[in-house]
């Protein structure tokens, strides 16, 4: 049985979580179900003797859940994050957590040897196949989708935000989107932000043309539904975005890339695919961040760790170019912009509390 203790000072940490360090429900709710798995491992042991429970946390995770290893490493995180808090407000109370217990509490090696999956992400030429897709007159829905499959690509908006992106803050003379939750956009964290599209003009037309029969209708939502009922002209309705709305999103992209000949992905993967695109593609450090502001990343160190992959494929290639290559004159200003990047990501990567 689960220590009553335990349990509420988790649940007075979650409070802490949303009203001081001010993070949204969603990420409240994620701490609290990673939370759950070190409430699971204490059982009725209270947390003044954490450092003497048998297995350790790590171990616990991994023998006796069968966690997957990123499953145990976002534990593990806001298992920390949760000790830290811990001796920041409450250290009288509980002097037996200390800090260098805190930092043991890491994925076991098992978790390192195991191969990483290779990314996901949709490509440009996926985009491409989607929008060469035939689509008769009248077929909104395949036009919408279609449409729908570019702007996320260009613009890499997370689906939440994107589906409830009003048409007024879509400016494409300048490929600018306004992602201000003042106008109804719902950002993650209700971050503002004013981002743009890649300029890749035939993804750009599929947009451009999606987006002034949106304003010749008088549609408020750039992603409105659509009323398919059997036997009616399919006509585009203008009602407000619900929490359905996205995962419409999502099974309307896996349809239509399928319809493709592509992989079934969710519409998150169009993001992936937009920050794989411009990383492959940045030839300075400004390049990089460039592409971490428009994804709304708080710092360079997000968007390196969740979006900065390299296909297994990709490195056997450039390893062979490289041993190819003669001596760069560059070299010296790529290490220099590399050091600074890997000490951002260095001072981000501590834990927060």
């Amino acid at each position: 049985m689960i220590c009553r203790d335990n349990y509420l000072l988790t649940r007075e940490y979650l409070r802490y979580l949303s009203e001081v360090r001010q993070r949204d429900s969603t990420t409240v709710y994620r701490h609290k179900s990673w939370l759950n798995h070190t409430l699971q491992w204490l059982d009725d042991v209270p947390l003044p003797a954490a450092q003497e429970k048998r297995p350790v946390l790590p171990r616990y995770l991994l023998d006796v859940a069968r966690m997957t290893p990123n499953g145990i490493k976002r534990t593990l995180q806001s298992a920390r994050q949760f000790f830290d808090w811990l001796m920041l407000y409450h250290a009288a109370t509980y002097p037996a957590i200390t800090l260098m217990w805190i930092a043991t509490l890491q994925p076991p090696r098992q978790c390192a040897a195991v191969p990483r999956k290779e990314p996901e992400g949709v490509t440009l030429e996926m985009v491409r196949a989607i929008v060469a897709l035939p689509r008769d007159d009248g077929d909104l829905l395949t036009w919408r989708d279609q449409a729908a499959a570019a702007f996320l690509f260009l613009s890499g908006m997370r689906p939440g935000a994107f589906c409830s992106l009003p048409v007024e803050c879509v400016e494409l003379s300048r490929r600018e989107i306004k992602q201000f939750p003042s106008l109804g956009v719902q950002t993650k964290s209700g971050k503002y932000g004013l981002t743009h599209l890649y300029n890749i003009p035939d993804l750009l037309a599929v947009v451009v043309a999606w987006d002034a029969y949106l304003r010749a209708q008088q549609m408020i939502y750039w992603y409105p539904n659509i009323n398919v009922a059997f036997g009616l002209k399919q006509r585009l309705v203008g009602d407000p975005p619900t929490r359905h709305r996205r995962n419409a999103l999502n099974e309307q992209m896996q349809k239509i890339l399928v319809r493709a000949g592509c992989p079934p992905l969710t519409a998150h993967k169009f993001r992936h695919g937009h920050a794989q695109y411009g990383l492959e593609r940045a030839a300075s450090l400004a390049d990089y961040k460039a592409v971490s502001l428009n994804l709304m990343h708080s710092s360079l160190f997000t968007t390196d760790k969740e979006y900065a992959f390299l296909k297994t494929s990709n490195v056997a290639a450039r390893i062979a170019r490289l041993s190819q290559a003669s001596p760069s004159p560059a070299g010296g200003q790529l290490a220099t912009l590399l050091r600074t990047l890997l000490a951002e990501i260095e001072r981000e990567a501590e834990p927060e509390i």
